[in-house]
């Protein structure tokens, strides 16, 4: 169904709906709706932490009559669906970008690229981290970076942890200590994650084995930052030159 330019377009996500704005096929969110149905309980907060081009406003109806609504472009959406730690934020990415944005895009909008980005470069690894998927041409490349950073179940270490988030080795070991993801082992110094932090995802303690010719097997302990980890702490230090 075709829509004139700059209607706002209500879509219903399971049982939410999400007003949208089409602005010549590039599609504008209301934030209120977008946060409510990713559990973002306070909206201004998190619109605080996009870039100034990935918020804006549109004029929505009410019982009042029409007045102005807080709102994101596409890029602010998959950066509050990066952050958002609802299970249901998989399921509204994949609702958005199989149904909402097909619809809008019918109108006239523009097509998508084929290639997808390469996560083993960090720029681009960084860029999805940070929300900027501006960075980034076309949905569903976008769509399957975010797949494959969310589902992955790999883990890096914190050396490669640091050249993703543009900081120092030892800069990152003492943010991490600081906001008690790790700790010190009194006897070895070795660094050790807390239970909590790896109940919650964040990091792994991976234990290898390294063969010994002169004697038994001596066993190592390496902290490792998760995706959903690597996204949290990019989150907090924020974007980074």
């Amino acid at each position: 169904m075709e829509h004139p330019m700059n209607a706002i377009v209500p879509f219903q996500f399971e049982t939410r709906p999400v007003r949208i704005e089409d602005r010549g096929g590039q599609p504008w969110f209301v934030a209120a709706d977008v946060c409510a149905a990713l559990d973002i309980a306070n909206h201004r907060d998190a619109l605080a932490r996009l870039d100034d081009d990935e918020r804006g406003s549109v004029v929505v109806d009410t019982l009042g009559g029409p007045q102005s609504a807080a709102a994101i472009n596409e890029s602010g959406l998959y950066a509050l669906i990066l952050r958002s730690r609802k299970a249901a934020a998989k399921r509204f990415r994949k609702w958005v970008t199989a149904e909402v944005l097909p619809s809008i895009r019918r109108t006239g909008g523009y097509g998508l690229a084929t290639a997808a980005p390469n996560l083993d470069d960090n720029a681009t690894l960084r860029a999805l981290l940070m929300g900027r998927m501006d960075r980034l041409d076309g949905l569903q490349p976008k769509a399957d970076a975010l797949d494959r950073l969310t589902d992955a179940r790999g883990a890096i270490n914190v050396t490669e942890a640091s050249k993703v988030l543009k900081m120092g080795r030892d800069d990152l070991f003492k943010h991490m200590h600081a906001i008690h993801w790790i700790y010190r082992q009194q006897a070895s110094g070795r660094w050790q994650c807390f239970s909590d932090k790896e109940r919650s995802g964040l990091v792994e303690q991976r234990t290898t084995r390294i063969p010994s010719p002169n004697g038994p097997d001596k066993i190592g302990s390496t902290v490792m930052v998760t995706p959903k980890g690597l996204a949290k702490l990019a989150e907090m230090m924020g974007p980074r030159a």
